[in-house]
């Protein structure tokens, strides 16, 4: 556990970029990198009960691979690198960010000279290297990324949805750009889908759907489930679930739909699995 924590935890706490507290707006900490933000702007995710906050996909992506690590409440001193209980340290913020100290002495040699004590986590190489040692640099959708190397910053420029997250404003999912099979641009800011069904439904209504991120949670797929399947998808999401998709002519109703199951009609759902009133899935 402790190489988990220092190599990535701690790689994740020095994202270089600063998330402002506005006004009165309710504040979360994401847990990962330490930065305090919006919770309007928050990805989120439950675990054992809880639901923990993100300032990214990034985040949330190391986090869903390793939640333990990030709920051990384990963390190290910035300064002499000590393994620290978040509960017993000294708590302190800069530039946005809570930090953990094993004592006074350590946040005070910080608080002197915090550039000496800055570390950050180049995207490409996945390293964790002081600040001071990543000289090369590169903007890119408002944010400044730092690399230990000109050929790592130069595989950036040319992918950077190779090494960047996004996350599915529908269903929460997190994964590298570049797997993402659908996605589409709304007011300036492209948008990540799992699914057409994902990205038909933000296309419909995208205010709704950006009205529950705003709180924290996710609308949902409302073609998934036991609901039915979306109108013109590619493929049925029940799938898996149903042990795969009957898509024969013989199929005389859908049997994910629960209001099919609960009155017995046949192909009267509407968004069943193609048009409504249709008498086989598709």
């Amino acid at each position: 556990m402790r190489k988990s924590i220092v190599m990535l935890t701690l790689a994740l706490l020095a994202l270089s970029f600063t998330l402002a507290a506005a006004g009165e707006k309710e504040t979360v900490l994401c847990p990962v990198c330490g930065y305090m933000f919006e919770k309007s702007m928050a990805s989120s995710a439950e675990h054992e009960g809880t639901v923990y906050y993100f300032c990214e996909p990034g985040c949330k992506a190391y986090f869903l691979a390793n939640p333990g690590v990030v709920t051990s409440g384990k963390t190290y001193d910035a300064v002499c690198g000590m393994e620290i209980d978040k509960a017993k340290a000294i708590r302190a913020e800069h530039e946005g960010r809570e930090i953990h100290f094993c004592s006074d002495a350590c946040k005070e040699k910080y608080f002197a000279d915090p550039a000496a004590y800055e570390i950050n986590y180049d995207v490409v190489g996945q390293e964790v290297r002081p600040v001071r040692e990543m000289t090369h640099k590169t903007e890119y959708e408002g944010r400044t990324y730092q690399f230990v190397s000109e050929e790592n910053k130069k595989k950036f420029a040319a992918n950077p949805d190779a090494y960047l997250y996004a996350e599915c404003p529908i269903s929460g999912k997190v994964q590298l750009r570049k797997d993402w099979p659908f996605k589409m641009e709304h007011n300036g800011t492209t948008y990540y889908f799992r699914s057409e069904a994902c990205m038909n439904q933000f296309r419909e209504d995208p205010e709704s759907v950006l009205k529950y991120r705003k709180e924290g949670t996710y609308a949902g797929c409302k073609h998934e489930g036991s609901e039915g399947c979306m109108s013109g998808a590619k493929e049925c999401p029940h799938a898996k679930k149903m042990g795969g998709c009957p898509r024969v002519k013989e199929q005389k109703e859908c049997p994910h739909s629960k209001e099919q199951k609960e009155t017995g009609k046949k192909g009267t759902t509407p968004g069943c699995c193609g048009d409504p009133g249709s008498d086989r899935c598709y």
